[in-house]
């Protein structure tokens, strides 16, 4: 397979070099034109302006740096039309000699100048960049500018990316962390750092943390939701691309200092400080632009978290299982204080050459999070228990990329070529779990208390700490880390075919290794049931009255300074919470003194490490009749293969410190596809824009699903599957847009995903051929949970439709309005494999298991059905306010065979407000933001029992005030 796709990339290159030679020949009569364009007023580039020549196909479109090329022009006179929205457009007569290159810079001038209106607000300025960049995309595109970013930068580059059609965030104590694009979980999309691919962050997927990046080093955001044959193609979801800022022509420095509050805490503390500079060399050659990023969050949450069994319930025996199935099995409170620390820098160079330029590009974040969570677990329905837990983790987390790049034109032939490197390492060294339990929290009541409603539980309880005691304490650490290596070239040629029809050929390959590492050490120490240890923690922290007790008593770990917390809403409380202090130095203790047990199962069971190899290449090209018609077709070849080393073991005793029978494991196994694509983009008139496409793409499996290792208990098996299939995606793709300078820019859109080979995880089953499993003769009878390919398609369908306006041409003080709203609505059906198992009795004696494989039919995980955005944006001279709402409706988070079972969110909608004032010293501005001004919390809800709560999470208003100085 080797050497099919090195034999491929040799062929595409040989085939496109000789058409390029023969093309190159025919240049040699031809010109060249190129030049800069930019905005009258503000010299500032205008990034995606059109540069056309009229009555003709050659045209192009402004790049980063706001230049234009048009190659291979044969020589004449001819009218060049710039064109940007926003601003008037603009002709100029040039004339292109033959064997030359014609330098025509060009000024545009903004709309408004022709009412009076010449100042171009800061709104505006993004808003009218974000548009004219996603119009001139190749591919269906939504873009957050650098103007955008700049002027009232969001809390992060996640909330930013938030704010768009199509997106929903997952939050960590309100913090925007990963994206949901399309109803598509993270791990279905890539997220990028110029260009590179940010190394996996979790220890089971292979999404990333957003919340890593600053929105002050970022000269834009792009997300693009039709992949183009150059793009990597696993991307059922959508690519984010962070766009890394570059040195401009003069030397700029800025300073940024601000403090925040958190309302969920009432505690003022965070802060944030960013300096950065930038300058060039050498006659404007050489680019250096470098920053510094510093700052302390105080991410904390209250949540709630039910866990429901499945019974009839006693005072309605004619209800169905189905309908009034469920009851509290336990609920657990939580109070989660998370202070975390970031450390981020940038550090970019770049080289301008005669016909292009090398970059160098370095990024790199870390976060170092202190996570307490002090939690009361109240279980009426699972053990009649009330658990006094404490979980003190420390972890640190690190991510870097690397990338060198060389893009050049030789006359024509256009060079783009790379090396980069992505590392993450999520290290938690220190991982405390400390609880106490009272195992008759409910006494006679635990049978009503269940079928209570989630916040009547604590009604029922005893709240009798004298039977509540010192029940376990945990140690462990984990480490997780990934990386990739990747190098990729592309060469492109621009053939023009006649006067009115130019045909752009691409072609390119890459070559990737990544590795993937996770282990975890654990030791426990069950003082519920063995009672050694307690004299050794009486002497160290308490008075000798409690020697030879064969139990200790919880209430010598309560912490008498917590004060009992009410819950926003006052549903739930939680008091009597471990002292933090103690239950570390009684951890600590049981480590120092080697007394705890080591956990081998925990320890072992989900240990691994694993290599992949990625060798892609494809071919492209761009063929435009004349200005109207554009039409990119393509294909890509994957090569994957995969090399991963797990554990296969028996935790079939009944001890959790007995010795893990176990062997480590080693799979490799290798795919390859074929993938296809259609781009075709119609502008009939000046104001309208139609654009299709059709894409293959895929999503390779979860590295924790393809690991070959299982796990045997005393009453069921976990089993993975390394012979999992990528899944593939069909992707249809259909958009209209209209745009003027009055309009803005108006789009509607649909999309449909058919997606075969769709991963799941399967419920316990007895019905799966034990033999392939490979597992052992004493595991046969046990029932299986797996990880497997649907059999059935799942079908993903949804609308995006977003309106972009400026009201420049308003009198007065109005001009200064900037508007944003997009709406999405998602539809998918998945079947969801289950297997139904009955008992089949035969006269006189003979009881028989039956299982019946079927299926049942739900959304995908995660899948919103409504987002709607919308910014209402004010500027007047030098103050800026902006207002933001999101709403999103009925994320669908668990899925179950019965519908009592199944949970949605709630309906959810959060306001933020960003405000700006310049002062009166040049460059410097006073800002504030203030999100979730509402205090809005996350809620979910199951079917059964008229909708009661599954998940809660409160995490209140936050607020961050600075000041920010720039030249």
């Amino acid at each position: 397979m080797y050497h099919k796709i090195t034999g491929l990339k040799i062929l595409l290159l040989i085939s496109l070099l000789l058409s390029v030679s023969q093309g190159i020949l025919m240049a040699q009569a031809n010109g060249a034109l190129k030049g800069s364009l930019t905005d009258a007023q503000t010299g500032e580039t205008l990034i995606g302006a059109h540069a056309i020549l009229e009555g003709t196909s050659f045209g192009t479109i402004a790049d980063l740096d706001g230049n234009y090329v048009l190659h291979n022009v044969p020589a004449g006179d001819y009218t060049l039309m710039v064109s940007y929205i926003g601003y008037e457009k603009k002709e100029v007569l040039v004339t292109v000699s033959s064997g030359k290159e014609t330098i025509v810079d060009v000024e545009l001038d903004f709309s408004g100048v022709m009412l009076g209106a010449v100042e171009v607000t800061a709104q505006a300025q993004g808003q009218i960049a974000a548009i004219n960049q996603q119009l001139a995309a190749r591919s269906i595109k939504n873009v957050v500018s650098a103007a955008r970013i700049q002027e009232i930068p969001d809390a992060n580059a996640a909330e930013a990316v938030g704010r768009l059609p199509g997106i929903s965030l997952l939050r960590e104590g309100g913090e925007g962390q990963k994206v949901v694009i399309r109803g598509l979980s993270p791990k279905y999309s890539k997220v990028s750092i110029g260009g590179v691919q940010m190394a996996s962050t979790d220890n089971s997927d292979r999404s990333a943390d957003l919340s890593m990046i600053s929105p002050y080093m970022l000269d834009g955001i792009e997300v693009t939701k039709a992949a183009m044959p150059d793009q990597e193609a696993d991307v059922m979801g959508g690519t984010v691309n962070f766009i890394l800022k570059e040195a401009p022509d003069s030397l700029h420095f800025e300073v940024m200092a601000q403090t925040g509050y958190n309302g969920l805490k009432n505690q003022f503390g965070d802060y944030k400080f960013v300096v950065n500079g930038s300058n060039r060399f050498f006659n404007q050659k050489l680019g250096v632009f470098a920053l510094v990023d510093i700052e302390n969050r105080n991410r904390s949450s209250f949540e709630a978290d039910v866990i429901y069994g499945k019974g009839e319930h006693p005072e309605d025996r004619n209800s169905t299982y189905d309908e009034l199935g469920a009851y509290v099995s336990s609920l657990a409170l939580k109070d989660v204080s998370r202070e975390i620390h970031r450390y981020g820098g940038t550090l970019i160079f770049d080289y301008r050459l005669p016909n292009g330029k090398i970059r160098f590009d370095n990024f790199l974040s870390r976060i170092e999070k202190e996570v307490i969570a002090r939690t009361e677990v109240l279980s009426p329905g699972a053990g009649n228990t009330h658990a006094y837990k404490l979980s003190h983790n420390n972890n640190d987390l690190t991510v870097m990329t690397n990338s060198l790049r060389l893009e050049n034109n030789f006359n024509g032939l256009e060079l783009n070529a790379g090396l980069s490197y992505s590392y993450s390492e999520n290290r938690v060294p220190r991982i405390v779990d400390f609880s106490g339990m009272d195992k008759q929290a409910f006494g006679d009541s635990a049978q009503t208390a269940k079928y209570k409603h989630p916040s009547e539980v604590m009604n029922y309880l005893k709240e009798d700490l004298s039977e509540a005691l010192l029940s376990d304490v945990r140690f462990a650490n984990s480490f997780n880390k990934a990386y990739e290596v990747a190098s990729d070239i592309n060469l492109q040629y621009t053939f023009r075919l006649s006067k009115q029809i130019t045909a752009l050929v691409k072609t390119g390959a890459m070559l990737k290794n990544q590795g993937k590492e996770f282990n975890i050490e654990s030791e426990r120490t069950p003082f519920a049931w063995d009672f050694r240890w307690n004299d050794l923690v009486v002497n160290e922290f308490f008075e000798d009255s409690y020697l030879g007790s064969a139990d200790l008593p919880y209430t010598l770990f309560i912490d008498p300074d917590y004060e009992r917390l009410q819950f926003p809403g006052d549903d739930y409380s939680i008091s009597n919470a471990p002292d933090v202090d103690l239950a570390n130095g009684v951890a600590d203790l049981m480590h120092e003194l080697d007394t705890s047990y080591y956990d081998y199962v925990s320890s072992l069971k989900d240990d691994y490490n694993g290599f992949e190899k990625y060798r892609a290449a494809y071919l492209m090209s761009e063929i435009k009749f004349s200005d109207k018609i554009t039409f990119i077709p393509g294909v890509r070849y994957e090569y994957n293969q995969t090399q991963y080393n797990g554990i296969r073991g028996n935790a079939s005793s009944n001890n959790f410190y007995d010795a893990y029978e176990h062997i480590d494991t080693t799979t490799t196994r290798t795919n390859g596809f074929w993938l296809p694509m259609f781009h075709l983009k119609y502008k009939p008139v000046d104001w309208l824009d139609f654009r299709l496409a059709y894409t293959r793409t895929l999503t390779r499996p979860n590295f924790n699903q393809i690991i070959p290792s299982w796990n045997i208990t005393m009453i069921d098996i976990s089993w993975n599957n390394p012979e999992l299939k990528p899944s593939q995606a069909s992707n249809y793709d259909a958009y209209v847009s209209f745009y003027t300078n009055r309009i803005g820019l108006f789009t509607l859109g649909g999309f449909l995903k058919r997606i075969d080979d769709m991963i799941f995880r399967t419920e316990p089953t007895g019905n799966f051929d034990f033999e392939s499993t490979g597992l052992p003769d004493y595991a046969r009878g046990k029932p299986l949970t797996r990880w497997i390919n649907n059999e059935y398609q799942v079908d993903l369908w949804g609308i995006e439709t977003e309106w972009q306006t400026n009201f420049w041409y308003l009198p007065g003080a109005l001009k200064g309005l900037v508007f944003n709203i997009n709406y999405t609505h998602t539809f998918s059906e998945a079947h969801y494999p289950r297997t139904n198992k009955e008992t089949v009795y035969t006269p006189p004696a003979t009881f028989e298991t039956v299982y019946t494989d079927t299926a049942y039919t739900n959304r995908l995980f995660l899948q919103p059905n409504d987002i709607v955005n919308i910014t209402l944006g004010y500027d007047y001279k030098g103050f800026s306010i902006r207002l933001s709402m999101l709403y999103t409706d009925d994320i669908f988070r668990v899925a179950n065979y019965y519908t009592a079972f199944q949970s949605t969110s709630a309906a959810s909608m959060r306001w933020d407000v960003s405000v700006k004032q310049e002062l009166p010293v040049e460059g410097m501005q006073l800002f504030a933001n203030f999100n979730n001004i509402t205090g809005a919390s996350d809620l979910y809800l199951i079917e059964g029992r008229g909708g009661y709560p599954d998940r809660e999470q409160y995490y209140g208003l936050t607020a961050d005030i600075g000041v920010r100085y720039k030249f």
